[in-house]
């Protein structure tokens, strides 16, 4: 998105603090953050390359990974980047095995520049198999904590919860 969580976390910290924040975002989002927020410390990016080769202290993933059309492919990505810690926000989680994708159905607002489409935005919305999505973090990072974490989105007309996750990369040497 255009920055919000850099603003709350910037309200938190002393001053004399300074972050460098990069938000990876569509090319239309990307530049509209570059025009609106002229002068803060945030980056906006819409290309892979231009964040895989940086180095982080922590990648934040906030409300975003299930709105991927393949996102285990996207976490294979971010897993590649030089970062210590990998923050997955706001995930909806479902007991079970396996992975259910569905179609996320917005109310008609301005969404419709944003995806570039030019009817009413219709777009997928994955609900992870927790053993599954714990399963993928393993192969990268230990879980150092969990919280039960945003609103929770219906599926089938019962509330689902979404999780948060705090994973710290596994050094790729063993024993090390």
């Amino acid at each position: 998105g255009p920055g919000a969580y850099y603003f709350f976390m910037r309200a938190q910290m002393p001053e004399g603090v300074t972050l460098e924040w990069d938000i990876f975002e569509t090319a239309l989002m990307a530049a509209q953050g570059r025009k609106v927020h002229a002068g803060e410390p945030l980056r906006f990016y819409s290309e892979w390359p231009d964040i895989e080769s940086k180095s982080y202290d922590v990648i934040l993933a906030g409300n975003t990974l299930h709105c991927f059309d393949k996102p285990y492919e996207v976490l294979d990505r971010l897993a590649s980047i030089a970062c210590p810690y990998f923050i997955a926000q706001d995930v909806p989680v479902i007991p079970g095995e396996r992975d259910r994708i569905t179609i996320q159905m917005p109310p008609p607002v301005r969404l419709i520049k944003t995806y570039r489409r030019p009817n009413f935005p219709l777009f997928p919305t994955w609900f992870f198999s927790e053993d599954a999505l714990l399963k993928r973090f393993a192969k990268d990072y230990a879980v150092r904590m969990w919280w039960h974490s945003g609103n929770n989105p219906l599926l089938d007309g019962k509330p689902i919860r979404r999780k948060g996750y705090l994973l710290e990369k596994i050094s790729s040497k063993k024993g090390a």
